[in-house]
């Protein structure tokens, strides 16, 4: 059985497609994936900041409020984002995460690579275009390490270290990372970079030469 698509979702392939038959160009993605505290943020911010011609991280449109912390979103209030033709997305309580139409097709019309935090956008994206349409790179960022351990432990010194942290999430973030994210990581991965502070534009550059290849 097919994937059933929402009417903003089926303009967005027909745009695409029209855009890929016009110019040859394909979808690029790349997804930045990894458990919390691995540092992907970082990466993310170093490859934009470095290569600004080249990658872009798609505006989110978000209800919730803003914070001081929040990266690459636009803020709507819930009577406004009815109105926005969201195309990618999920509810968080009672907040909601959502690309809409025009920021993905800006992107895409720029012929940027998009820069998605986490693989799930990139599988829906694969659902809508289907996948002869895209061409995608996942890396994947851990912490330096020998062993699962090693590495567990560098994340929970990170994310002790964040002001908003409670010890409860801190444990199932932790958890999630040793007996699902870090196997996953090992197994499959196009790319793995073990991040540290030190070394953010050298990573950063690792990415480009691998992903140029790729893409």
């Amino acid at each position: 059985m097919g994937t059933v698509l929402s009417e903003h979702q089926k303009t967005f392939r027909k745009l695409v497609q029209a855009h890929i038959k016009k110019s040859g160009q394909v979808v690029r993605v790349l997804a930045v994936a990894g458990p919390n505290g691995g540092w992907k943020t970082t990466l993310i911010r170093a490859l934009i900041k470095k290569f600004p011609k080249i990658f872009t991280e798609v505006t989110q449109v978000s209800t919730r409020p803003p914070r001081c912390d929040d990266r690459a979103r636009r803020f709507v209030s819930l009577l406004k984002f009815k109105n926005e033709k969201i195309i990618l997305g999920w509810i968080a309580g009672i907040y909601e995460y959502w690309y809409a139409l025009q920021d993905l097709m800006s992107a895409i019309y720029n012929n940027k690579i998009l820069i998605f935090e986490g693989i799930s956008r990139l599988e829906k994206l694969k659902k809508i275009l289907q996948k002869k349409f895209i061409v995608s790179v996942i890396v994947w960022v851990l912490p330096p390490g020998r062993s699962v351990q090693n590495i567990v432990a560098v994340l929970e010194k990170r994310l002790s270290c964040r002001p908003t942290s409670q010890q409860s999430d801190i444990q199932k973030k932790l958890a999630e990372a040793q007996y699902r994210i870090i196997p996953e990581v090992l197994k499959k991965a196009d790319l793995i970079i073990r991040s540290t502070s030190f070394k953010t534009d050298s990573d950063a550059e690792k990415v480009m030469n691998k992903i140029w290849c790729m893409m």
